[in-house]
C-alpha cells in the first residue's frame, strides 16, 4: 500500500499565497486547484508560538477595524442619515407599516453583508477595510465571488433601509449622493490601485466578476481550503 502524504492545512495567518479562493485566481502564481509544493507536505504543525502571533495579529486587525468603524461607517450610515431626517423633515414617527417593516429587513441585511466582508478582509485578507490599511492578501472568497464591490453594496442596503424606515426624501437624495461619490472612489482610485499591486492576476478578476450588479457564477471551480 502506497502511504498516503501528509498535508498541513494552513491557517488564515499562516502565510498564505495570494489567492483568490473560491474563483481559481491566483496572484502568487499558481491557481487554488494546483498540487501543493513540496515543502508544504513536509512541513509539520505550527507551534504554540505561532498561534500566539496569530491571535496578536487578529486582534490588531479587529481594534483597527473598530476604529474606522466608529469612525466612518456609524457616522455616515448610522449617524448623519437620522439627523438629516431630523433636521429636514422632523421627528421620526414609528407607524408600524410595511415600508417601515422592509426597511428593518433591508438595513439588517446589508449590515449581515458588511459584516461578512469585513470578517474576509480581516481573515483572509489579513487586513482592514481602511484605504490606507488595506487587505494583504487579495480577498475573492464569499460575495467577492459574485460581484467585486460587496461591502459598498451592503452599505447601501442599509441606506436604502433607512430610506424606507425613515420615509425620508431628505435621506434619499443623500444615499444618491453617497452612491455617485463611491463610484468615483471604486472607479478612478481603488481599482488602479489594484491593478498596480496585482497585475494581470486582478485584470483577469474584473473580467469574471462585475462591479456592481451580483452575477451568479456557474462554473466555479472547486474551492479548496
Amino acid at each position: 500500500m502506497n502511504p498516503v502524504p501528509r498535508v498541513h492545512a494552513r491557517g488564515p495567518f499562516e502565510r498564505p499565497s495570494r489567492t483568490g479562493r473560491g474563483l481559481g485566481v491566483d496572484l502568487g502564481g499558481r491557481t487554488s486547484s494546483s498540487p501543493p509544493r513540496s515543502n508544504e507536505l513536509e512541513r509539520g504543525p505550527p507551534s504554540q508560538g505561532d498561534f500566539s502571533v496569530v491571535r496578536g495579529e487578529l486582534l490588531s486587525i479587529r481594534l483597527r477595524t473598530l476604529v474606522w468603524f466608529l469612525l466612518f461607517p456609524l457616522t455616515f450610515i448610522g449617524f448623519l442619515p437620522g439627523w438629516l431626517h431630523q433636521r429636514f423633515e422632523g421627528p421620526f414617527v414609528w407607524k408600524g407599516i410595511v415600508w417601515q417593516w422592509l426597511g428593518l429587513w433591508l438595513i439588517l441585511n446589508g449590515l449581515g453583508l458588511v459584516a461578512w466582508c469585513v470578517n474576509l478582509f480581516n481573515v483572509v485578507g489579513r487586513g482592514t477595510p481602511v484605504p490606507f490599511d488595506p487587505p494583504k492578501q487579495f480577498v475573492a472568497a464569499g460575495p467577492y465571488q459574485y460581484v467585486r464591490n460587496p461591502m459598498f453594496l451592503g452599505m447601501f442596503l442599509v441606506l436604502g433601509g433607512e430610506v424606507a424606515f425613515y420615509e425620508s426624501h431628505a435621506i434619499w437624495r443623500y444615499t444618491l449622493v453617497l452612491m455617485a461619490a463611491a463610484y468615483v472612489f471604486v472607479r478612478y482610485w481603488e481599482e488602479p490601485g489594484l491593478e498596480r499591486r496585482f497585475g494581470e492576476s486582478y485584470r483577469a478578476y474584473q473580467r469574471q466578476v462585475p462591479r456592481w450588479i451580483p452575477r451568479p457564477r456557474t462554473n466555479l471551480p472547486t474551492r479548496t481550503r
